[in-house]
């Protein structure tokens, strides 16, 4: 699953330190002794590790600006079924569903660029980005697919692309933690950049270290389950992800939103809605 930021006993020194801002963490001491216990307790595997990547490179600035946009916009469309104070909200984005939220222009429709298959997916996605759509939906999600299978593991396995926005104040930290059996492997991609929100970290406890990610916009983070990490708290701000996961990850707990074509249809529409507002306000402007 996608764990939450639920835990917010400050008794236990590990929940304590992620709960710190990211000043506060900077100059308390490393739990280390802690670290080494909750390894042992979660059967962390010593021979495994993660694989982080500044520059992913594989979601364009365009693709992450629809990915955030479509975020808010069901962040507004979900409002009226969950509780008033919730932080966090995580998408299962079916393979269609986010084709289409990739591959359509801002009239909703799919540009001949995504659908031709006659040129290089390098080719199509630029000639498409320059037509008024993101990218190639379909070229995309092998590449994410091909980012979840280089986890030692996870070949051939069935997997699902979910979406992640939490807003501050978490009010509570991602504990350190091992993923279950439900998971064979974890990709994250960062939506935005770690200037614009505060906390929500991304942790590791590997080889007797702590290392705590600042990720920028498009940076992707792979890792096996038995790899000990958390996340700590958000104090500002909003944090948004892109994960692929194992498909029987049932990515947390309750309160999951599967994304629905009309959905995907309604976004779009109100980008085509904006756009035009913005080209008429413009015009009135000149006159």
């Amino acid at each position: 699953m996608i764990s939450t930021f639920t835990a917010t006993d400050t008794s236990d020194p590990l929940v304590s330190f992620l709960m710190l801002t990211p000043s506060q963490r900077a100059a308390a001491p490393v739990p280390l002794q802690a670290l080494r216990e909750k390894n042992i307790e979660e059967h962390a595997c010593a021979f495994k590790t993660f694989k982080f990547t500044r520059e992913g490179n594989v979601l364009s600035e365009a693709v992450r600006s629809r990915l955030s946009e479509f975020l808010d916009f069901m962040w507004r469309q979900t409002a009226l079924e969950f509780p008033v104070d919730r932080v966090d909200m995580r998408l299962c984005v079916p393979d269609a569903k986010f084709r289409h939220l990739i591959n359509a222009a801002p009239d909703g429709h799919e540009t001949a660029s995504a659908s031709s298959g006659s040129s290089s997916s390098s080719t199509r996605r630029r000639a498409h980005t320059e037509s008024g759509g993101s990218g190639d939906g379909e070229a995309l999600l092998s590449e994410l697919h091909g980012l979840f299978d280089e986890i030692p593991g996870t070949s051939g396995r069935a997997k699902k692309i979910a979406l992640r926005m939490t807003r501050s104040p978490s009010r509570g930290c991602i504990p350190f933690h091992c993923d279950g059996a439900y998971a064979t492997g974890t990709v994250q991609v960062a939506l935005n950049d770690a200037s614009e929100y505060e906390g929500g970290q991304l942790c590791f406890f590997v080889n007797g270290a702590l290392t705590v990610l600042d990720r920028p916009a498009g940076s992707v983070c792979q890792h096996p389950p038995r790899v000990l990490h958390a996340v700590t708290a958000l104090t500002g701000g909003t944090r948004k992800s892109l994960f692929v996961v194992d498909e029987r990850n049932g990515l947390g707990e309750g309160g999951v939103v599967i994304v629905t074509e009309a959905q995907v249809a309604n976004f779009l529409a109100s980008i085509q809605s904006g756009q035009a507002a913005a080209t008429s306000a413009k015009r009135s402007r000149e006159i």
